[in-house]
């Protein structure tokens, strides 16, 4: 990697400042997670571990190791699930392909069963001792504006529609304690950022790539929180790829809509010549976003380079706004570093 790109947004990462909360975003695995992953996360020294989901093709096994780790290593900690998370499961040609026996062995339910508590669709996890909520939304979410694979929603989580859904998540949204901050954690992020190829949920792939690729349900849910005087200062997701199909370049990774940040956490590959990428966010004490950092940590803990996304350290006049944010250029020297390493 070579050239570090951030300074002034994180104290360089590994000096945790006072008074914040610092979230550490684990974007889409697609299978590369070890124990290296979690001697690289401890020295980033997390408050709040989230997982955006893509831990592989319903890969068990990658599951296991990474609730094995958070239990092990006493991080708070909330688990999301994606569309590669129910593979084999919920499409037909997932089913056809089925590398195991289905008859004999249901993976997701045993997925969810590895993650239990912790699993945030649907629901809401309070973090005491952060003074906050972590609410999920949809899991296994494709992303895209249609009510995709009735048939699994049904059985696996006993939602029938979009509407049947939007429902779910406002239900969660009610149950947060009164005082409570919400962050919402979700596979796919919510609709109304954009549709351009390279908007942080716009569609990238396909022969006519372009178009919102949110989840409505979970636009609603964030809109109803709001204007129900909840704090809403992050939003964290995944599912579509930083780098962009077919070589159209990198996308957006940071969209902010008043005060609410939200975060694609996404990168992939996330190992890169044995050093492991996660997405930063530190909180301060009016919850309000104070810095987004993509870091790249080796496997001893010990980072080495960061790539500082957003950052509310230089405060610009701008009127009905106290402060406006520093946004940094995204295709700088660290993206090109990062592209040229794959």
């Amino acid at each position: 990697m070579g050239m570090n790109a951030g300074g002034d947004g994180l104290d360089a990462v590994g000096v945790k400042r006072e008074g914040v909360v610092r979230v550490v975003c684990v974007g889409d695995v697609h299978g590369q997670w070890s124990k290296e992953d979690g001697d690289a996360l401890s020295g980033l020294k997390p408050d709040l571990v989230l997982f955006v989901g893509d831990y592989g093709d319903e890969d068990v096994g990658c599951v296991r190791l990474a609730v094995d780790m958070v239990q092990e290593r006493g991080w708070s900690a909330a688990f999301a699930f994606g569309n590669h998370d129910a593979w084999y499961t919920a499409t037909p040609l997932g089913r056809k392909n089925c590398p195991y026996q289905r008859r004999k062995t249901d993976r997701v339910r045993e997925m969810l069963n590895i993650v239990a508590e912790r699993h945030v669709g649907y629901r809401c996890i309070p973090e005491q001792s952060l003074g906050l909520s972590v609410v999920g939304g949809r899991p296994f979410s494709w992303g895209g504006p249609y009510w995709k694979h009735p048939d699994f929603f049904r059985e696996y989580l006993k939602v029938s529609s979009m509407e049947h859904s939007v429902l779910k998540l406002v239900r969660a949204v009610d149950s947060v304690d009164p005082g409570h901050p919400i962050i919402f954690l979700s596979h796919s992020g919510p609709t109304g950022l954009g549709n351009q190829v390279d908007d942080i949920c716009g569609r990238d792939f396909g022969d006519k790539p372009g178009g919102d690729f949110g989840d409505e349900d979970l636009r609603q849910a964030i809109n109803h929180a709001i204007e129900n005087g909840k704090k809403v200062p992050l939003v964290v997701f995944g599912h579509m790829h930083k780098r962009l199909e077919r070589g159209r370049g990198i996308r957006k990774m940071v969209a902010i809509e008043n005060d609410t940040v939200m975060v694609n956490a996404a990168v992939v590959p996330r190992v890169v010549g044995g050093n492991r990428v996660f997405t930063v966010v530190e909180i301060d004490q009016s919850w309000l976003v104070s810095s987004v950092a993509e870091v790249w940590v080796n496997s001893y803990g010990v980072v080495q380079d960061e790539a500082v996304l957003l950052s509310r350290d230089a405060r610009q006049g701008i009127v009905g706004k106290p402060w406006f944010w520093n946004l940094r250029d995204t295709h700088s020297a660290f993206q090109i570093s990062y592209r040229q390493g794959l």
